[in-house]
């Protein structure tokens, strides 16, 4: 994750320094979503920005199929985590600032979870066919490494000209050509 965020690793090589780091990003990012408890961070996030559900609806994209995915054994754990001190330590850090908002949340967040897993639920019967990867349109394909194998979506035949089921299925790289198109498009 610090690589992602700018870092090399020759300069995380203390404890100190990672703390450092994860200061300054604290006074750059307010807010961090966490996978593992995405539906309450899109809750959070919901709030934060006063949006609606449907603001922050989401279908599981980039995922892998389940046959390549590798399980982590016990044993690799510690490894991994001695690997990516660092990364542990800023995920450590900014779980527990997510649950810090949690449990400051003044609604249900449980509730209010459990209702936005429904509304995804009903927007992908609405939008999706099954999980597939063919006859996938240029705008919608998913890149795929060599020897992956990403998840991909194809809309139902009712729902081709619904521009939020669109929006949701739109790769980032496409969404984003869409999104600059549009606005050079802008008076």
């Amino acid at each position: 994750m610090f690589f992602d965020l700018g870092w090399n690793s020759d300069d995380l090589q203390t404890d100190d320094d990672v703390w450092r780091a994860i200061r300054h990003l604290d006074k750059i990012f307010h807010f961090v979503v966490i996978a593992e408890y995405f539906h309450e961070s899109m809750v959070l996030l919901r709030d934060l920005l006063c949006w609606d559900t449907d603001d922050v609806t989401a279908f599981k994209v980039n995922a892998r199929s389940e046959w390549s995915v590798n399980d982590v054994t016990s044993d690799m754990v510690p490894k991994v985590l001695a690997w990516n001190r660092a990364d542990a330590m800023l995920y450590d850090h900014f779980n527990k600032t997510l649950w810090k908002k949690i449990h400051d949340f003044r609604g249900n967040i449980k509730e209010e979870a459990a209702f936005l897993r429904l509304r995804n639920k009903e927007l992908e019967d609405t939008c999706l066919e099954e999980d597939t990867k063919d006859g996938q349109k240029k705008d919608f394909k998913v890149w795929k490494p060599p020897g992956v194998d990403i998840k991909g979506f194809l809309l139902k035949i009712e729902a081709t000209n619904n521009r939020m089921c669109q929006g949701m299925i739109r790769p980032e790289i496409r969404y984003t050509y869409y999104l600059r198109k549009k606005e050079i498009k802008k008076p």
